[in-house]
């Protein structure tokens, strides 16, 4: 047991512990009568005095309690005296046994050293007798820096970080309503750089582009779409660093991935994840598109930055985050090959072929019919010879109510609709055809007395620049 420990069946009464018990755990001292009647006062257990080691239980702590002394017999006993003395020393020596044997002997202080003069002490009482500063015979152990991780994965990391951080810029925008930041990606060595169209599209007063070193670079727009989210900007410098272009139609779930990009404007940074699914659609503004979701952390800024897989190849360019206080980690990129379909579409056609256009142009009218009610229509004003419609019972004045299954409230929906299919597809349109003249007054009678009617289109390849 401890030294700072005690048996609870222990009790200290005056010079001896007498068990709770009433067993005694030796046999008692004789004493004489005159010790029998010295009582000057009466002791209980553990007392804070600081005469001794008592170490007292804050929950049993008691003051002495003291009472008035007896009349002490005339003259005091030699023999009393040299019994006093003698037992105080048996007491010292016990308490000073008992505490020694309490101490951990594996007690870092109490470590065996050597001192100045060759004898063996413990760090803890070995001293200088020669008056000098005092030294410790053992110093603490020492240290050293743990060697670079040479695991696989971390040393691929570490490799494609450093790679694709040379072909990822940084863009900021002035536009006619305010200024912006967002990340590019170098896909060609002269010095083209593709980015997200609602980064930097042709309303753009001024392009900003910094590389990774630093410099800096006034861009130029060449092209874009916005359905697509993607546009081409050009910086005036040859031998750019430039990523290669990786294929995305066999990536899977669990790929590991790096995103790399200009979050809130704070400068290119890289962050790591996996593919977390490869094909999900996801609406944004007035597209439905087929997105990668990927874990890697992505935030205001990383729009138009890169997604490379452990290859070093650009697989998809981070065109947003799914953004709610309950969620984390759920950051969407457009997959590398529609990328590069839309590159390669804008540089040999203008546009993005392939795309499902009706051909037409419509008007959105909206009309107040009570006081908290509006109607809104969406009518055919006109309708491109070349196009879908064209090749279909559509009319101009026909009013667009739905498409497939989805009531078409506005033309943003309209075109999310349109999105979800290609060139070859076949859908079919519900359209009110009026029998009678829209007057000033005669709105809900125009509505009523309108004929539905079905109508399929089949989507052709239109291009929406030919006059």
């Amino acid at each position: 047991m401890s030294h700072f420990e005690k048996d609870p069946n222990d009790l200290y009464d005056g010079d001896e512990y007498r068990r709770s018990d009433g067993e005694s755990p030796s046999e008692p001292e004789e004493q004489s009568p005159a010790d029998e009647e010295e009582t000057p006062y009466e002791e209980k257990p553990y007392s804070d005095r600081n005469e001794g080691y008592g170490y007292s239980d804050p929950r049993e702590y008691s003051q002495p309690q003291y009472g008035k002394p007896k009349k002490q017999k005339n003259g005091t006993s030699p023999l009393l005296i040299a019994f006093c003395l003698v037992l105080f020393i048996f007491i010292g020596i016990s308490v000073g046994a008992i505490f020694d044997l309490g101490r951990d002997t594996n007690d870092p202080a109490q470590t065996t050293g050597s001192t100045s003069d060759g004898t063996s002490g413990t760090g803890a009482s070995s001293s200088n007798t020669s008056g000098s500063t005092w030294k410790p015979t053992e110093t603490a152990p020492g240290t050293s820096v743990v060697a670079p991780n040479t695991d696989q994965y971390v040393s691929i990391f570490r490799e494609v970080a450093n790679k694709c951080l040379k072909t990822v810029v940084e863009i900021y925008v002035q536009t006619p309503t305010g200024s912006g930041a967002g990340s590019g990606v170098i896909y060609d060595p002269n010095g083209y750089i593709v980015t997200n169209y609602h980064v930097a599209d042709e309303t753009c007063t001024s392009i900003t582009v910094i590389l990774y070193d630093g410099t800096e670079y006034q861009a130029q727009y060449i092209y874009g779409d916005e359905l697509a989210d993607l546009a081409v900007i050009k910086i005036d410098k040859t031998n750019c660093d430039y990523a290669v272009f990786g294929d995305s139609d066999h990536l899977t779930y669990g790929d590991m991935v790096l995103a790399i990009g200009n979050p809130q404007g704070l400068g290119l940074s890289v962050t790591d994840g996996i593919i977390s699914r490869p094909g999900e659609a996801v609406t944004i503004g007035n597209a439905t598109m087929t997105l990668l979701r990927t874990s890697a952390a992505v935030n205001s800024g990383n729009s138009g930055g890169g997604l490379f897989n452990l290859k070093g190849e650009l697989i998809g360019i981070v065109n947003a985050k799914l953004a709610a206080n309950t969620v984390d980690n759920i950051g969407y990129a457009i997959p590398s090959t529609t990328v590069v379909k839309c590159i390669n579409d804008l540089k040999d056609h203008g546009y993005i072929t392939g795309r499902a256009r009706l051909g037409v142009t419509v008007n959105t009218k909206q009309y107040q019919i009570s006081w908290v009610q509006t109607l809104t229509i969406i009518q055919v004003a006109e309708i491109s010879e070349n196009g879908s419609a064209a090749n279909s019972d559509l009319r101009v004045g026909d009013i667009l109510i739905r498409y497939e299954d989805q009531d078409i409230t506005s033309f943003e929906i309209l075109s999310q609709q349109l999105t979800k299919y290609s060139v070859g597809d076949t859908v079919k349109l519900t359209v009110l055809r009026p029998t009678i003249e829209l007057t000033g007054n005669n709105l809900q009678q125009y509505i009523n007395t309108a004929k539905e009617m079905e109508i399929e289109i089949t989507f052709v390849e239109f291009n929406p620049n030919a006059q």
